[in-house]
């Protein structure tokens, strides 16, 4: 016998009856059901079962009849909606540290971004150790993006360090005039991942 006071006998002759079960021949079976949530279960199960054409031993039948007796049983339900508040709760706390944690750390890096805009001087950048480390605040779907772009930094500044010559005599370092160099543009790709959330 079903939670929702229908026997699975009239279920069963409802769901053959017909080739599908309408709103209005469910309305009809489950008129004793004054619940808003067995009313609710009840409707939801006799449409799909008359829409799959559903026999009563059938896998999917036996299924719904089960999920409609724990959905209704007076004790399953609150336990249910207590671990989900539980388990929905904990996500959201530690949501919230890591968010938290993700901004401190996003700051003072950024900070040190904006302090090479403002100077065009690579020394105020941030190490390439500060960086990889960063990687594990970075969402996992961004990961490998964030990598690249700091391995494309290091090898920009890389390339502004070997560019520069010391003349022997003089001792004066003088760049090389035909290099231009990329760190700015890279050094900005690096920096939108340091925006707070």
């Amino acid at each position: 016998m079903l939670a929702v006071s229908l026997s699975k006998r009239q279920l069963t002759r409802a769901l053959n009856g017909t080739k599908t079960v309408g709103f209005v021949r469910a309305s009809q079976i489950i008129a004793n059901n004054f619940c808003p949530l067995k009313l609710g279960v009840s409707f939801i199960w006799i449409y799909v079962g008359g829409y799959l054409k559903m026999s009563d031993n059938s896998i999917v039948f036996m299924m719904l009849n089960f999920l409609g007796e724990v959905i209704i049983n007076p004790i399953t339900l609150p336990t249910i909606t207590f671990l989900l508040g539980l388990l929905g709760g904990h996500h959201f706390a530690l949501s919230r540290d890591k968010r938290k944690e993700f901004n401190e750390v996003a700051k003072e890096l950024g900070s040190k971004f904006y302090t090479y805009f403002e100077t065009d001087n690579s020394y105020y950048l941030p190490s390439t150790k500060e960086l990889d480390l960063f990687a594990s605040y970075v969402a996992f779907y961004k990961r490998n993006n964030y990598a690249k772009r700091v391995l494309q930094l290091s090898d920009s500044l890389r390339r502004d360090s070997e560019s520069w010559t010391e003349n022997p005599s003089t001792g004066e370092a003088t760049q090389n005039s035909a290099y231009t160099s990329k760190t700015k543009e890279h050094a900005l790709k690096v920096s939108s991942y340091f925006k707070r959330i």
